[in-house]
């Protein structure tokens, strides 16, 4: 029976080695399917010290050693997840190679010493015991819900889920694991000057028509704007970019709380700012790929005293009214800063807190500096809450 290798199982009579739903598999994690009816399983009795019987040596000595000991399946498991797996349809993976089988492949494996890895060749004289990979030939892999969880929460900022910041590159299509990963911290002291740096050119930024509507994604608020309406370039950018949203990282509900992503000289601002663009001609899976595919602005917003209290009003206006505000500087005090108003309503009507990716390795990256920073004018926080106020609580409430 040796000419009968693995590779010709299919040869063998009365056999289905040669099929097409054959196991075992590679099980790629970038390409699975989300399953929510992949729930718990219950076990019955594997707790149960007396469930084993005894060992068979299934070579050619036919050898068998009666369990004595008092061991149970779940001893054997340890403390593996058994919430995450995989399943597919497959075969046995010995002759006949019967495609009868509805395969779970647990995630997490059992971990035992290098000598009990070392013992089971030793003593039963076999070696490298299994069958080679076997093609997918069309078959889809599920993954239950621990480990592919709904998409767009299947990650969080904290550590009390599968998918905290330490773990995202372990997201399938994850690229977090990188050599140029943001945010990082900014060393003033280690900038370089840079003369490209130019203005930026801002298209379409004082439009008060391209704000299309606010979402809350369960890790932000975020605007999306009308399509090819708003623009930039310039800034040192070696291409034109429409802008597609922006949305806001925070910390605490704590009006001195810290939640800005990029730091500066190891300072972490009260909340950031990010306006995402792509670059025009390309398409977003494209731009994905791109090394200048989308461009990011940053603003760090920050707590201030102001000497003057500016105020607004036609707060409450229906949403197709919103346009029609008015901004004026008031010498009497109606309203705290806008700062302060963002870091209070975003952590407390939103329900989550401290939305903001840890420092990243700069790596052997280069910071740039323009020749004239300038910091942002609250103005325009001022301008933006008549329309989050109705429309964060609204989402707040979801």
């Amino acid at each position: 029976m040796s000419e009968f290798t693995p590779s010709h199982w299919k040869d063998l009579p009365d056999v289905q080695c040669g099929g097409h739903a054959q196991s075992p598999i590679s099980i790629d994690t970038s390409h699975l399917t989300a399953d929510p009816n992949l729930v718990d399983f219950n076990f019955t009795n594997f707790s149960n010290n007396h469930t084993l019987k005894h060992f068979v040596n299934t070579g050619h000595t036919g050898s068998q050693v009666n369990i004595s000991h008092s061991i149970a399946i779940d001893d054997l498991l340890g403390n593996v997840s058994r919430s995450k797996f995989y399943r597919y349809r497959g075969s046995l993976t010995t002759p006949p190679c019967s495609e009868a089988v509805v395969w779970t492949v647990f995630q997490e494996p059992i971990p035992i010493s290098e000598d009990m890895v070392k013992l089971f060749p030793k003593t039963l004289n076999h070696l490298k015991v299994y069958r080679p990979k076997q093609d997918l030939n069309g078959r889809k892999v599920f993954a239950s819900p621990a480990i592919l969880p709904p998409p767009g929460h299947s990650w969080c900022y904290d550590e009390d889920c599968d998918y905290k910041p330490s773990r995202w590159y372990q997201l399938p299509h994850s690229h977090c694991g990188g050599d140029r990963q943001s945010p990082i911290n900014i060393d003033t002291n280690q900038v370089m000057h840079n003369k490209d740096l130019n203005n930026f050119t801002f298209v379409n930024f004082s439009n008060e028509h391209s704000m299309k509507y606010l979402k809350n994604t369960g890790h932000t608020v975020k605007c999306v704007l009308e399509e090819n309406m708003v623009e930039i370039e310039g800034g040192g950018l070696n291409h034109k970019y429409s802008t597609l949203q922006f949305h806001f990282h925070w910390g605490g509900e704590d009006e001195h709380s810290s939640g800005s992503e990029h730091t500066v000289n190891s300072k972490r601002y009260q909340m950031e700012m990010h306006i995402v663009s792509l670059r025009k001609g390309l398409t977003v899976e494209q731009a994905k790929v791109d090394p200048e595919g989308i461009a990011v602005l940053g603003f760090f917003i920050e707590l201030k005293k102001f000497p003057t209290m500016m105020g607004y009003h036609n707060v409450y206006r229906p949403k197709q009214e919103l346009h029609k505000r008015t901004i004026y500087t008031s010498s009497a005090p109606t309203l705290p800063s806008p700062t302060a108003l963002l870091l209070k309503k975003f952590p407390t009507m939103m329900g989550y807190h401290n939305v903001y990716r840890p420092k990243q390795e700069l790596h052997k990256r280069t910071i740039y500096t323009s020749s004239a920073p300038t910091l942002p004018s609250p103005t325009a926080l001022l301008v933006l809450l008549p329309l989050f106020y109705p429309a964060c609580g609204w989402m707040g409430a979801q």
